[in-house]
């Protein structure tokens, strides 16, 4: 989490109280390691030499596991294990495989024979396969599929002979099909992989690049910028072309990546439309506006929205005016519901720049999509209520501060350095509070915690005596947390040093990874997945007509403890019963302590909406009382068996219709009781006495 600007434009002992646990220990010195929990163990790579490490958590068992070296070309994981660009004299850099051992740690295909380099790259697993590019002098740079056996096969040659269907291109994958764009031998375009067939979605105009993707259900929207000409953003659900939402003409909308997400059933991102620069907009695809212009005339307020919030059903991010520079707002949506969270920074025309921490996941399956990203942070999930924050108002330097969303509810939390800065970019969420990079003013940046108290905002260890320490937090393991940090001993051209935090610690209850509701012409079925649950007891399934009042339609057991991708699944038998065309659904996810966390509204259109009918009495004689359920009205008849119609009236849309219709001059004998929607219609029999 160093660096974290970046992020946003693109993501010896103390005085210990009781209640902070355990200290620091020095797992390697200066090879820079960083990784993630794989298969048992850690699975590491160098920033110092490339090569690759494994650790159990102790000093004498981190160690360099294989002479290959990482080519830093990104990596994929199928069947429990990572593929990736490996590099050595012999083969130059070409496909390996490991399973975080030495031994198994292979070259799987060397595709340009020799000690030449094919340097895959592009990693994605889609549909239990790996994809990759790889360069060849044949085919030039083209998508590779690897089915875990065999050897990887060149699957596109867009760009026919030699020439490079791929350069630098951006993968995302949503409900079975793959979007990338690739040059062909016109130019470039955004194509779409279903099963084994390529389609074109849309050819690019020159000199656009796609720069973002998000998606509402089973529609992915992505867009396309342009440094003269603007950024448009279109929708396709992988169909044989894209749909243009919104073309933006104005430059300045295409220098910077527009920061797509979905909230709330809308695409929320960032555009400069003509006359107005950087603003937050939004759509559903088929209406698409300003959300607000917060800071009103030709600049633009540029919004960060990238490491946005979810609190108080509300959205939270930063923004900046000419009264009071960035600060943090918050809206629902609407331009009158688009306020100033707090003014912290209260000099006229000074914001307290105000740095949002969302919690977030280092899950090696998250982090090896080489997906569009959008579900890096739980925008969700917040501790106890509120979301920690960097920020300074003017006078005590870049200090920690928390927000439960509202204005009473920002506050700072501690002036930790009185001095200067107290407070760095890197941090984790725990259970006990969040762990972060603090600095007293006395001791540098070090690790810190805190529950959101001022007692309970402590220094947990002082790893580097002579100075800044400057940790960088990865993830939760056994109850420790690995970071890397300088102990002061020099280094190796600055490298740091792999430590762990001794615990016992416990990540947030549940990451939620995702959820799709995927609609069946009888039913909707409801998929999700977490990277990691602690303490988790069970997930609430709640559904919703209007998109505001949800109810609890069942109930689905959660893992209770898990460091692995867990799936879970929940079908709603009733979903075309509830007398609507579109329905709204959300997790409420609960732990064993009682806490609940609210996860994102996902919606289903259904399918062709059926009445449902009754009539009574049957037999009738005189009055026959017809009650249906039919959201989109439609027409009742009745006919006898020789087709003549005896009675046709119009009824309104109702989910508890009801209508009485008198018979008592039809001749006895057998009827039928039409009720048509355009094409659809249905049918009962009754008699009359």
């Amino acid at each position: 989490m160093k660096n974290f600007y970046m992020i946003l434009m693109c993501i010896a002992f103390i005085e210990i109280p009781p209640y902070v646990f355990g200290q620091a220990i020095q797992l390697d010195d200066n090879h820079n390691l960083s990784g993630v929990p794989f298969n048992g163990k850690l699975l590491l790579t160098s920033d110092r030499d490339s090569t690759f490490w494994t650790s159990d958590g102790t000093a004498v068992g981190t160690m360099q596991m294989s002479t290959v070296k990482s080519d830093l070309n990104g990596y994929t994981i199928l069947n429990n294990k990572v593929y990736f660009a490996g590099l050595n004299a012999a083969n130059g850099s070409e496909l390996w495989s490991t399973d975080g051992t030495g031994v198994g740690t292979v070259l799987v295909s060397d595709i340009w024979s020799g000690p030449d380099s094919s340097k895959p790259a592009d990693f994605v697993n889609f549909n239990n396969k790996v994809y990759f590019t790889a360069y060849t002098p044949a085919l030039g740079r083209e998508l590779y599929e690897y089915t875990g056996s065999g050897s990887p096969v060149s699957v596109t040659d867009f760009n026919p002979g030699a020439g490079n269907s791929f350069d630098n291109p951006f993968f995302a994958s949503l409900n079975n099909v793959l979007y990338f764009n690739a040059t062909n031998n016109t130019g470039n375009a955004v194509y779409a992989l279903q099963g084994s067939t390529f389609t074109k979605i849309l050819d690019l105009p020159t000199g656009f690049s796609i720069n973002g993707y998000s998606h509402i259900g089973n529609t992915i929207f992505f867009s396309i910028g342009s440094t003269s000409s603007g950024m448009k953003i279109y929708s396709t659900i992988g169909t044989a072309s894209a749909t243009l939402v919104k073309d933006f003409s104005n430059p300045f909308a295409g220098f910077f990546p527009p920061q797509l997400m979905n909230w709330n059933n809308k695409i929320y991102f960032v555009a400069a439309e003509t006359g107005v620069d950087s603003e937050l907009w939004s759509t559903d695809g088929s209406s698409t506006s300003m959300v607000a212009d917060i800071n009103t005339g030709s600049e633009g307020s540029s919004p960060i929205i990238v490491n946005s919030v979810v609190l108080q059903n509300k959205l939270v991010f930063a923004a900046t005016t000419d009264a009071s520079g960035m600060e943090l707002w918050t809206t629902d949506g609407t331009a009158s519901g688009t306020t100033m969270l707090k003014d912290i920074n209260t000099n006229p025309g000074d914001g307290s720049d105000p740095i949002l921490w969302p919690a977030w996941s280092a899950d090696i399956n998250k982090l090896a999509s080489n997906d569009y990203g959008i579900e890096y942070f739980n925008r969700t999930t917040n501790y106890n209520g509120y979301i920690f924050f960097s920020a300074n108002d003017g006078t005590g330097g870049v200090e920690l501060y928390k927000t439960d969303g509202t204005t009473v509810g920002t506050v700072l939390v501690k002036d930790i350095n009185t001095s200067g800065d107290g407070v760095g970019d890197s941090y984790l969420y725990t259970t006990s509070g969040v762990v972060f990079s603090g600095n007293d003013g006395t001791n540098g940046f070090e690790p810190w915690i805190s529950d959101g108290s001022i007692s309970g905002t402590q220094p947990i260890v002082n790893i580097n005596l002579s100075g800044d320490s400057d940790p960088d937090f990865y993830f939760i393991w056994k109850g420790d947390i690995y970071l890397n940090a300088d102990n002061g001993n020099g280094g190796v051209d600055g490298y740091y040093d792999f430590y762990k935090l001794q615990g016992p610690y416990s990540p947030l209850p549940v990451t939620l990874s995702g959820l799709v509701a995927t609609v069946y012409p009888e039913n909707v079925l409801l998929n999700w997945s977490t990277s990691s649950e602690n303490n988790s007891d069970h997930f609430e399934v709640l559904r919703s007509k209007d998109g505001e009042h949800f109810e609890n339609i069942g109930s689905v057991a959660a893992a209770g403890q898990s460091n692995t991708t867990k799936k879970y699944s929940f079908v709603d038998n009733d979903a075309y019963n509830q007398g609507v065309n579109k329905l709204y659904y959300r997790l409420n996810m609960k732990d064993r302590d009682g806490r609940s966390y609210l996860s994102k509204v996902v919606n289903a259109t259904l399918n062709d909406l059926p009445v449902t009918m009754s009539i009574y009495p049957n037999p009738a004689s005189d009055l026959l009382k017809v009650k249906y359920n039919a959201a989109e009205g439609g027409t009742i008849s009745i006919v006898d068996i020789n087709g003549k119609v005896f009675h046709r009236t119009t009824v309104s849309p109702s989910t508890v219709g009801m209508k009485q219709i008198n018979i008592s001059t039809f001749p006895p004998g057998a009827y039928l009781l039409k009720f048509s929607q355009g094409r659809k219609v249905t049918i009962q029999k009754f008699v009359k006495q």
